[in-house]
């Protein structure tokens, strides 16, 4: 019944056209109405090389084969219908949708045969919508300030990032030439107090006295004295199995040799540059050099002379030690910091770098009895749950895509879409799970926004105005002006 009253309809439409000269076609853009002209009572398909009754034209069946003839009907699949929309913004939509009961254009043209009653509703939503348009407008304007201040912010973390970067590698070059330097001398002092214990040790077993003590005076004056030529080879090769394999590099090493004077010295210099017992090492020196004045009491405190230059060898070798873990671990903190730092430049932070400022944000809201936190460029979390690490941009950088966040339980390893929109401050508005561990956040920020989408809403907004079809005094009494736009 129904395509009987629809082609009858569509036939006396046809007539009263052509005796009205009137020169429309349902579901057709206006722009391409010469395409629908009667040639010679025919109508020729646009895709193809048919040609089919004019009076075939919106009779409810499908005569041409790409379905060019039925533009005001649903009678042909993967044609689509033009809605005027007069207020608001014109559109095609698919004919499927045409006489189906539901109103799909907004001045309601889609449902012409009247199943349901659609009031034209353009004006009102295309008012509403230059509204929606102002606002947006409005905020794409502030959004475009703010990214300014965020590219500048950008630039001037890049530039306190790299010269950072630059001073970690100075002072790790410092520190890893003072930190050999040091090995050295510790090394060195400390084969000069093994040396002192074995030359004790040998002399003690040789004369049956375990008490006495040897100074570094006493021990380079008897090997420089010794006639004992025995006792003298036992404590070379004692002294040759105890040094440890080194190159003497240092020039203040080299040139003490073994004297005791520069010995204590270089102690004490290692001792001042490190630690405060540089102060108790100098009371020591000028005590006993004022002693060294009086034969008969020195030679009384010889005992404790020994002693004392036993214990400065062993406090030096213990400060050096305490600067060289001090030296390895500020070496290795540093060395964590470079990294880090250069990790930075490895992330692609979007056109003018602008997101470098926004590394590592973390933005928190709670949805549907979940907390979320979402460090940008960095990591996403539910709860504890991680649902992925940044791995790439889209190609418009208007997308960060986070993955191998944890697997869930029988299915894929988590991962999440953060959709980023124009707006002021960096804020989330939405998040969702539309399949099994697949997250997607939407989020505003300043730095995704831009003069193309500013572009973009004044084009719509001149779109909406030129389609009022109203006269001029309409146009004043009921269209907003809007010089904003």
């Amino acid at each position: 019944m129904r395509p009987v009253l629809v082609f009858v309809i569509s036939t006396l439409l046809l007539v009263i056209q052509e005796t009205c000269g009137l020169n429309t076609v349902r579901g057709v853009n206006p722009k391409q109405m010469r395409l629908y002209e009667n040639k010679e009572g025919f109508f020729h398909c646009l895709n193809s090389s048919q040609k089919v009754p004019y009076s075939s034209l919106n009779d409810d069946f499908c005569d041409c084969d790409d379905g060019t003839d039925e533009p005001g009907t649903a009678a042909c699949d993967g044609s689509t219908f033009y809605c005027e929309n007069i207020g608001f913004v014109p559109m095609n939509i698919p004919s499927s949708q045409v006489n189906d009961g539901i109103c799909d254009c907004c001045d309601g043209s889609d449902e012409w045969l009247g199943y349901v009653e659609c009031p034209n509703r353009c004006v009102q939503i295309g008012k509403r919508r230059l509204e929606q348009i102002l606002d947006e407008v409005k905020t794409v304007k502030k959004g475009l300030n703010k990214r300014e201040e965020l590219k500048n912010l950008s630039s001037l973390r890049a530039a306190a990032l790299h010269n950072k970067m630059k001073f970690l590698q100075v002072s790790i070059q410092e520190a890893e030439v003072l930190e050999r330097k040091t090995k050295k001398e510790f090394d060195w002092l400390e084969h000069v107090l093994k040396v002192i214990q074995a030359r004790e040790l040998a002399m003690n077993v040789s004369t049956g006295n375990f008490s006495s003590n040897s100074s570094v005076a006493d021990i380079i004056t008897d090997r420089e004295s010794s006639n004992d030529t025995e006792s003298m080879n036992s404590l070379q090769i004692e002294e040759h199995e105890m040094t440890p394999n080194y190159e003497k590099n240092s020039d203040e090493i080299d040139r003490c040799s073994w004297q005791t004077d520069c010995i204590l010295e270089t102690c004490q210099n290692v001792s001042k540059a490190y630690t405060s017992s540089h102060i108790l090492l100098r009371l020591q020196k000028l005590f006993f050099d004022f002693l060294s004045k009086f034969p008969v009491l020195s030679k009384f405190l010889a005992g404790s002379q020994r002693e004392i230059d036993t214990e400065i060898l062993q406090l030096c070798i213990n400060n050096l030690q305490e600067q060289l873990e001090n030296l390895r671990s500020g070496l290795e903190r540093n060395r964590t910091e470079l990294e880090r730092i250069q990790q930075y430049f490895s992330v692609d932070y979007g056109p003018e770098s602008v997101f470098l400022a926004l590394r590592d944000t973390c933005l928190e809201v709670t949805s549907q009895g979940y907390h979320y936190k979402l460090c940008l460029l960095s990591q996403v979390f539910q709860d504890s749950i991680n649902l992925g690490k940044f791995s790439r941009w889209d190609s418009n950088h208007t997308k960060m895509i986070f993955m191998d966040g944890t697997p869930c339980w029988n299915g894929p390893a988590r991962s999440t879409i953060v959709n980023l929109i124009c707006g002021v401050n960096e804020t989330i508005l939405k998040v969702s799970e539309p399949a099994k561990c697949q997250y997607q956040f939407w989020v505003t920020t300043c730095a995704v926004c831009s003069v193309d989408e500013m572009k973009k809403l004044r084009d719509e907004a001149s779109l909406i105005l030129s389609n009022f079809n109203f006269t001029k005094e309409q146009k004043s009494a009921t269209v907003p002006k809007h010089d904003e736009l």
